[in-house]
């Protein structure tokens, strides 16, 4: 019987050591010697539960790993300066955690991963200076996590990705491979879930090798590709979740490869490309879920690649594109969520192209813009949700454009414009949307009695500021002066309210009309000053004036839609 027992021991033994489990907690190896012992001192250890880590000066080859077929946790290959392939890692299948292939010297390529399918979380290969491209891969259909290919000096290409077919999240990343002229290998995808970065990589020419891809749930980033000539490649994209931005990228011309983008969920952003004379390429586009950008392009002539463009989700900013004359491309647009900003383009001439935009969600802005006479192109422009400011446009010498806009929801400044001669055409922008006053530096500008900033000093909102402009509007006297007399010409012609007895030494009484109310009523001398103020809302008001001396007073009523001024005589 003790025979028996024994002998079953013995028959069973080995059986229960391919069982048990193998490294829970992973293993380091950082000798060749542990690797070339690892089968004799580990025979039945095929699955690593935890990670690997190969980190070592003496370590050649990893032939001694060739009986493993899992890991559970990562596989970190760093610093191995004597490691030339990865031969011994043949039999491996999958990876659990993330695989990192970084500062190998001596590596030319992955031959020796042939048989990996998937990796559970990220893929790195960093830094290893040596090596050509990523043959090796043949198998690897899904990564879970990021990829990123990174300063690898030699790296020629993507090929040995060719089977990747699923890409769970995170990003990839494809910098700073000084060498890299295709991204070819990346054929297998379709979409992806996350930010593809193309970056910092001086010989790469297209983007040929993403010619499957149709959509991009996160951002994609091309930029600083000092070589980068076209976006061929990318004819079937058709969405980008986020952002799009293509900066930096000295030798492109036109936006070709992007034609069949119809939505860009976030920001464009075009800039700092200093051979794009066109954008053409994008002339499926009809939407931006925010900004629009489009600065430092100092050869861009024209925007009629975003002829189809129709919505602006935040905002609209063009600024200092050197020799851009024109804004024509964009007559299909009819809102801008946030602001539009329109500054120091140098060559600017009108506004042309802007005629269907009837709101802006946030501020106007025009500034820097020294060949720019008027703003005709925003004459559909009815709002401005925030801050309308035109400042420093030395040829600006009229605001016609801005003649239909009723209602702005922060300051109105106007500085800067030495050509400028007159405000009128802000006359109906309602007096309490107005949140702050200022006009300075005008060195033409004398008159400023527009109704809207008449309105706006009879009750202030806030600040007022109003200087080193010509006499006339050099000062809040001034400019009240002149709205004391603005249109008394035509006293009389259609009046909005009445004034009787008139001549009165007593009392008057004063009708109005339901349009001017409610509103302020004010009694002001020829000299400008505010002698009598009231807030009406009834049709009618009496006024006594004994304290008044006798002359010619002028009656002003104003509310958030309109001034009306007459005249009459105490006695």
């Amino acid at each position: 019987m003790k025979k028996l027992v024994v002998w079953l021991i013995a028959l069973f033994l080995p059986f229960a050591g391919i069982c048990q489990p193998c490294f829970p907690n992973g293993i380091t190896f950082s000798s060749q010697s542990q690797i070339d012992n690892f089968h004799t001192n580990y025979p039945s250890c095929t699955q690593i539960e935890g990670g690997v880590g190969i980190h070592g000066n003496s370590i050649t080859n990893l032939s001694g790993l060739n009986v493993l077929n899992s890991i559970g946790g990562a596989l970190t290959i760093i610093l191995n300066p004597a490691l030339s392939g990865l031969t011994g890692l043949d039999n491996l299948i999958s990876i659990g955690g993330t695989l990192i292939i970084e500062q190998n010297p001596a590596l030319l390529n992955l031959a020796g991963l042939t048989n990996l399918n998937s990796i559970g979380e990220a893929f790195i290969v960093k830094q290893n200076s040596a090596l050509i491209d990523l043959t090796g891969l043949d198998n690897l259909t899904s990564i879970s996590g990021a990829l990123t290919v990174e300063k690898n000096p030699e790296l020629t290409s993507l090929t040995g990705l060719n089977h990747l077919t699923s890409f769970g999240g995170g990003f990839i990343y494809i910098c700073e491979n000084q060498t890299l002229t295709s991204v070819a290998g990346l054929n297998g995808l379709t979409s992806i879930d996350a930010t593809l970065y193309v970056e910092k990589n001086p010989a790469l020419i297209n983007l040929t090798g993403l010619n499957n891809l149709v959509t991009i749930n996160g951002r994609l980033s091309i930029c600083d590709n000092a070589a980068l000539t076209s976006l061929t490649g990318l004819e079937n994209l058709a969405t980008i979740g986020e952002d799009l931005g293509i900066v930096r990228n000295e030798v492109l011309p036109n936006l070709t490869g992007l034609d069949n983008v119809t939505t860009i969920g976030g920001y464009l952003g075009i800039a700092s490309n200093n051979s794009l004379y066109s954008l053409t390429g994008l002339k499926h586009l009809i939407s931006t879920g925010s900004d629009l950008q489009l600065i430092s392009n100092p050869i861009l002539t024209s925007l009629t690649g975003l002829s189809n463009l129709v919505s602006v989700g935040g905002g609209l900013v063009i600024r200092s594109n050197t020799v851009l004359t024109s804004l024509t491309g964009l007559n299909l647009l009819t809102a801008i969520g946030r602001d539009l900003a329109i500054e120091t383009n140098n060559a600017l001439i009108n506004l042309g192209g802007l005629n269907s935009i009837s709101s802006i969600g946030w501020g106007l802005y025009i500034s820097g813009n020294p060949m720019l006479t008027s703003l005709d192109g925003l004459d559909n422009v009815i709002t401005i949700g925030n801050n309308l400011w035109i400042g420093c446009n030395i040829g600006l010498t009229s605001l016609s454009g801005l003649d239909n806009v009723t209602s702005i929801g922060g300051f109105l400044r106007i500085e800067n414009c030495p050509a400028l001669t007159r405000l009128k055409e802000l006359e109906n922008i309602g007096p309490n949307s107005i949140s702050e006053l200022l006009i300075r530096g005008n060195g033409s500008l004398a008159d400023c009695a527009a109704e809207s900033i008449c309105g706006y000093l009879i009750s202030p909102a806030g600040m007022i500021e109003i200087h080193d402009n010509l006499p006339g509007c050099n000062s809040q006297p001034e400019v009240e002066a002149a709205c004391a007399v603005i249109s008394v010409n035509d006293i009389g012609k259609n009046p909005a309210f009445s004034i009787y007895p008139n001549p009165s030494s007593a009392q008057i009484t004063i009708e109005t009309s339901h349009f001017l109310l409610p509103g302020y009523l004010c009694i002001i001398n020829l000299n400008g000053q505010e002698l009598i103020r009231r807030h009406i809302t009834a049709p009618q008001t009496l006024i006594d004036i004994p304290g008044l001396s006798n002359g010619i007073y002028f009656v002003m009523i104003t509310n958030d839609r309109t001034v009306e001024v007459q005249k009459f005589i105490k006695q």
